[in-house]
């Protein structure tokens, strides 16, 4: 069985159960769950038990790439594009099991922002706009097993409206994907 939302295979350990009578508050309308199906299975990665909302939408802290090692690794053999107002690097490894499909850093330049306000506004919105539109990726990395680091840093010496932040971040996820798909 699959996952209604990511499609991933379901085992007994990453599966969730639920009943027509537990409802589901879809975050996306795309997502509306069919009052007609009498068994749905979600993974534990797409559905938190807590408020019963689907994780689809979401960022955790394990997502965020942290490891100096692992970022010193990227910056130095990993391969790079720039979509205004981003320089992306990104390393694309096979997935272990025991690993997230994507694991992402945001940096805005001291050099660019003196004051650290404009810094955190800006990779805020960087955050955002990651968190809202990743999944397509995220199922990409799981289709065909692959696991991706990647690093954003935003160049441009101007803040952006979110907006804009939101557009160029859809164009730079489209084109890790593009990458994705030519580097099988």
């Amino acid at each position: 069985m699959e996952c209604l939302f990511c499609k991933t295979i379901l085992t007994a350990e990453n599966r969730i159960d639920l009943s027509e009578k537990e409802r589901i508050k879809p975050i996306d309308t795309r997502f509306k769950v069919q009052s007609c199906l009498k068994e749905i299975a979600i993974c534990k990665y797409c559905y938190d038990k807590k408020s019963k909302n689907l994780k689809l939408y979401s960022l955790k802290k394990e997502e965020i790439l942290s490891s100096k090692k692992a970022i010193q690794s990227i910056m130095d053999k990993g391969q790079r594009f720039f979509k205004f107002p981003f320089r992306v690097v990104f390393q694309i490894n096979d997935l272990a099991s025991d690993q997230l499909p994507l694991q992402i850093l945001f940096s805005v330049p001291k050099r660019r922002f003196k004051l650290a306000v404009d810094r955190n506004l800006l990779r805020r919105r960087m955050k955002e706009a990651y968190r809202l539109n990743n999944h397509h990726l995220k199922q990409q990395l799981l289709e065909h097993n692959k696991m991706m680091s990647v690093v954003v840093i935003y160049s441009h010496s101007e803040r952006l409206d979110y907006k804009d932040i939101e557009q160029k971040i859809k164009e730079s996820l489209l084109l890790l994907e593009n990458e994705l798909t030519t580097s099988k």
